[in-house]
């Protein structure tokens, strides 16, 4: 088995037929008061992209360069760049950011004083205080002296790519870092950031469901806010797909194996005191690492090199070129490579989904107060609602007159839509943008 774009059959058809968009370059009619007409909210989430890595991963899906100090200098000033730009067009309209993380390539490659900038520059144009500022970062990266310069500037979270306690499963991977650095990281995190998330990773080549099992309890040993699971995907365009294909490597787990991976995942986390509180996310206290929810629920507004934004009535994805992204911004331009108009029915089922398949499920209330109307207002009238219906009837959500929430049984069911969303919806947007920094149209998937 490969998890490809294909790899969840009526899931994956799904998709690929229910979600159907056409992004275009920016022209003349793209103004300052687009951006700030779409915005219907006061609270927003800041995404960073950091492209930069190491080395490149054969199996990750994302924009990434090779780490250059002079090149990630001016990465930073390009940022900065960003979020004037943004300031000054959203500024007084007194936005509150709720949330804000940096996610890559790998983010743990700057150091302390790029933070520092980065943050003054974010607090200069937008009300920050109430929002905590989380990481991505890779294992060898987390030295003790490194997480408390970082801590040190206001970074309260973050998230350890660890995905994995075996060798073997690291080095198919093509990660740099050994167990050994990986136990480290986590001390040295705990030692200075006020929330731990470690990521996991299953569905590795040659991997059974016992060690995966054995890999959560390890998890659970380490002390961790949050412990967050994921499936290794493949889309067409990275270099694992093609090796596993050509049967160099051992194939991934059957779909038999992955059902059992996934329901250990709920059966060894939970009974270690880790509360779902995602369909993948699983956490020991009331709080969460910085969520990338607000890409589907809005609004984000996404900064960096191949980052998308969401702002209510439009989305938005920047060029994948860092040359471009860097040339734009010291021109004083804005580096968006393609946009696309949302409507208020595409929001409220993109919101819906979300809530219902990743958050397992959400109250009418919560509806009404994003949306000011009621839920059969507008998805009790849609085809979606006709899906709603259906899965209710093989029970697979129930609903009642405060909400909707997904049943136990349909668990793994509600893993295969969201994963062949993934697959087919953003992975296709990567694999279509990085073929040109400026295409001219883009339709997914």
């Amino acid at each position: 088995m490969i998890l490809d774009r294909n790899a969840f059959g009526i899931w994956s058809s799904i998709s690929k037929r229910a979600f159907k968009a056409t992004f275009r370059r920016p022209d003349s009619s793209f103004t300052e008061d687009t951006i700030r007409d779409s915005l219907k909210e006061k609270n927003i989430g800041i995404y960073i992209h950091v492209p930069f890595c190491k080395s490149i991963c054969p199996a990750c899906p994302y924009v990434r360069s090779l780490w250059n100090k002079e090149l990630a200098d001016k990465y930073v000033q390009a940022l900065e760049k960003e979020i004037r730009i943004y300031g000054e067009i959203l500024g007084d309209l007194k936005l509150r950011v709720i949330d804000m993380h940096a996610g890559g390539g790998s983010p743990s490659l700057l150091g302390a004083d790029s933070y520092a900038q980065i943050l003054d520059c974010l607090g200069r144009y937008f009300s920050i205080d109430e929002a905590n500022f989380g990481i991505e970062a890779n294992p060898e990266d987390i030295s003790k002296e490194k997480a408390s310069e970082l801590a040190g500037v206001g970074i309260k979270e973050i998230s350890l790519g660890i995905q994995s306690f075996y060798e073997n499963n690291l080095k198919v991977l093509g990660r740099r870092y050994d167990v050994g650095e990986s136990f480290e990281a986590i001390r040295n995190a705990r030692r200075s950031f006020d929330f731990v998330n470690i990521d996991m990773m299953y569905m590795l080549p040659g991997q059974k469901a016992e060690e995966w099992v054995k890999d959560l309890i390890m998890a659970t040993e380490q002390d961790v806010d949050e412990i967050t699971t994921y499936p290794l995907l493949l889309p067409d365009y990275v270099p694992m797909n093609k090796v596993l294909r050509k049967g160099t490597i051992v194939e991934q787990p059957s779909k038999n194996e992955f059902k059992r991976m996934f329901r250990s995942t709920f059966d060894i986390l939970e009974s270690r005191g880790y509360k779902s509180v995602e369909l993948y996310g699983f956490s020991r206290v009331k709080e969460k690492y910085a969520t990338v929810n607000l890409e589907m629920e809005g609004p984000l507004l996404g900064l960096g090199c191949i980052s998308s934004g969401f702002m209510g009535s439009y989305e938005y994805q920047n060029t994948c070129s860092v040359k471009e992204y860097l040339r734009c911004l010291f021109e004083g331009k804005l580096p968006i490579a393609g946009i696309r108009n949302i409507d208020t029915k595409e929001h409220a089922i993109r919101w819906t989904v979300c809530r219902l398949f990743v958050c397992k499920g959400f109250e009418f209330k919560e509806f009404e107060q994003k949306f000011r109307t009621e839920f059969n207002e507008i998805i009790g009238r849609d085809g979606f609602g006709t899906v709603l219906k259906f899965l209710k009837f093989l029970g697979i959500i129930h609903s009642n007159e405060n909400g909707i929430r997904l049943n136990e049984r349909g668990l793994f069911i509600a893993n295969s839509i969201v994963w062949s969303f993934v697959l087919n919806i953003p992975c296709r947007m990567v694999e279509e943008f990085i073929k040109t920094p400026w295409p001219l149209e883009v339709t997914i998937p």
